[in-house]
């Protein structure tokens, strides 16, 4: 019944979060029987299209489900119902009349469609961990449909939230919309030129990257329309300029609302108003620059983000937020020093472009080290050992029901565990993993797991693959152990310290040379041990082994003092794995 429940107010939400973005659309259609559209049609079968969004004469049916499984199927049948829409529509113009959210005196407004989307919006686990993408669905409609999972819907949603109607264009991006498509005159036709100082530097990074320099000037209302930020986890986004990137290819955090309010309050309603920082942008391959009498001069694809912010995403979108949004973001300037890397290939200036963002960023606001430990792999394309460590936490998190899903803070829109539970940080965890994703681990990694990694791998990636065997086998036999504690808020275990306690105690059994069965056993005698020792302040009620209240009564020069387990608080990961490695050999006292 509640999940009953939860299908009709994740549509509401959606239906409520397009509107936001100034996208008119209408929900609550019904079931409409095949036979009103398709006379001869067999009873009993019906169309379910939850919302129907008209942006310009383009027309999007969106599927909205929390259905946990069964979304292949789920998405063909929609694409089934999307077909039969739009192959009838031209014969029949009355069709959206049996569409009962949208009112009569509206109706007249869908007689210009000339284009089709189909949008499938997910929150199931399924979508989110298996990869789903229009690509698995060929035939009939299948260039016309786009797949959000949940964590797709979520930055939609926190995007609205933070910038308003502002959010539609990177929305329309993701579902193939044009300025052309939809009438949008403020960006000209197909290119906007702005003129331009061009620098003279021709390399980024002491010499190593190609790349020319360009000091733009824009108005808000132009920048809004085509820049793009790529964040950690937004949607997947790709525009026709060649700047696709694929899903976990962002480097920024989300927009923080404070802060675009506290520059919005600067900003105000003068467009005179002038930051006296240049924002940072790095141009697509299909921008190019040319020399014109005297002038030089930037011609910029007129698409919904076709270009990069990578320094100034809150003075930018703090024109989002003006009262006066309209003069003030057509007549204010704002100063941009765009980037042109010297490369067509997409991977490589997103590359620049975040090894770009994390050198501004460390002259002046720190960023946070876990973000760059979780895009240092697939973003910036570095292979020290703690970035094949946070790429093996990813990998493990990503397992449909891994033992080690959903317990890492890992995903930017996730804040608790799959237990409802606060999500372990991450940043001492990779230190501790990174002490054994290192090449000269991968044979003990080998031998432990007692079987080969696939030899045609290149090398970081055997590593990664042998490191996520390891870690699903070895934390298995640790929740086999310690069963009560696996899950449990109240356990010393669920916390980064004793976790990474357990991945140092992991590097000790690899230097012993033990394999994966022989750890196990080694785990059973640390439970008991532990259990024989910290004997003491133990509730009846609680089988914990990592209980927090518990101790041993230690005797010294005749004085008795009480000797607890290290708290969350207390000590390092390195103090705990002392703790659990000396109690392996512990025997009790004997009684004289």
């Amino acid at each position: 019944m509640a999940n009953e429940n939860r299908g009709p107010q994740f549509e509401r939400q959606v239906l409520k979060t397009l509107r936001a973005m100034g996208i008119t659309c209408y929900g609550r259609h019904g079931q409409i029987p095949l036979q009103d559209l398709y006379p001869g049609s067999p009873s009993g079968e019906h169309l379910e299209i939850d919302i129907v969004c008209l942006v310009g004469n383009i027309c999007i049916l969106v599927e909205t489900t929390v259905q946990q499984d069964g979304n292949s199927e789920k998405i063909k049948r929609f694409i089934r119902h999307c077909n039969l829409i739009t192959d009838l529509f031209p014969n029949q113009r009355a069709l959206f009349t049996h569409f009962d959210g949208i009112p009569e005196g509206e109706l007249a407004n869908f007689r210009g469609i000339s284009e089709w989307r189909y949008l499938y919006i997910g929150t199931g686990h399924e979508l989110l961990n298996e990869g789903f993408s229009p690509e698995r669905y060929p035939g009939p409609g299948s260039t016309r449909l786009h797949i959000f999972n949940e964590e797709n819907w979520e930055y939609v949603k926190t995007l609205q939230r933070a910038i308003n109607k502002t959010a539609q264009y990177e929305f329309f991006a993701s579902v193939g919309i044009k300025p052309e498509d939809i009438g949008d005159e403020s960006l000209g036709s197909n290119t906007l030129v702005k003129p331009c100082l061009k620098l003279t530097n021709k390399t980024l990074f002491s010499g190593k990257v190609p790349a020319e320099l360009f000091v733009v000037i824009f108005r808000p209302a132009e920048l809004l329309r085509i820049a793009r930020v790529l964040r950690y986890q937004g949607q997947p986004m790709a525009t026709s300029s060649g700047t696709s990137v694929s899903q976990g290819g962002g480097y920024q955090r989300i927009l923080v609302p404070q802060k675009l309010n506290e520059i919005r309050k600067f900003v105000k309603e003068d467009p005179k108003v002038v930051f006296p920082t240049n924002l940072t942008l790095v141009l697509s391959k299909g921008c190019r620059s040319e020399h014109v009498d005297g002038v030089d001069k930037l011609h910029i694809p007129s698409e919904y983000a076709s270009i990069d912010v990578i320094d100034g995403q809150h003075r930018l979108f703090s024109y989002a937020l003006s009262d006066n949004d309209d003069q003030v973001s057509q007549e204010a300037n704002l100063i941009a020093t765009a980037i042109k890397f010297d490369t067509d290939n997409a991977e490589e200036i997103n590359r620049y472009a975040a090894q770009t963002f994390i050198t501004i960023n460390g002259e002046q606001t720190k960023v946070k080290r876990d973000l760059i430990y979780l895009i240092s792999y697939d973003v910036l394309d570095d292979r020290t050992p703690e970035s094949i460590a946070a790429k093996i936490l990813k990998e493990c998190d990503s397992k449909p029901n891994g033992i080690l899903a959903g317990i890492f803070e890992l995903r930017a829109f996730v804040k608790k565990n799959k237990l409802g539970q606060r999500l372990i940080p991450i940043v001492s965890i990779v230190r501790e993993l990174a002490r054994i994703s290192k090449q000269e681990k991968l044979d003990a990694i080998r031998f432990a797991l007692g079987n080969p990694v696939a030899a045609d791998l290149e090398e970081s990636e055997a590593l990664i693959q042998a490191g996520k065997v390891l870690l699903e086998r070895y934390f298995s036999r640790v929740k086999r152990e310690f069963q009560d504690d696996w899950g449990n808020e109240d356990s010393l275990l669920m916390c980064a310290k004793y976790v990474g306690a357990f991945i140092r105690l992991l590097e000790t059994f690899l230097k012993e040379g033990l394999t994966v069965d022989l750890i196990g056993e080694e785990l059973r005698k640390i439970k008991q041990n532990l259990l024989q020792k910290y004997s003491e302040g133990r509730s009846s009620e609680s089988n914990l082994v990592f209980d927090p209240n518990a101790f041993y009564f230690l005797v010294k020069d005749g004085e008795q003092s009480i000797v607890p387990l290290l708290s969350k608080r207390e000590g390092s990961p390195d103090k705990v794995h002392k703790i659990l490695n000396e109690i392996r050999t512990y025997r009790p006292p004997t009684v004289d």
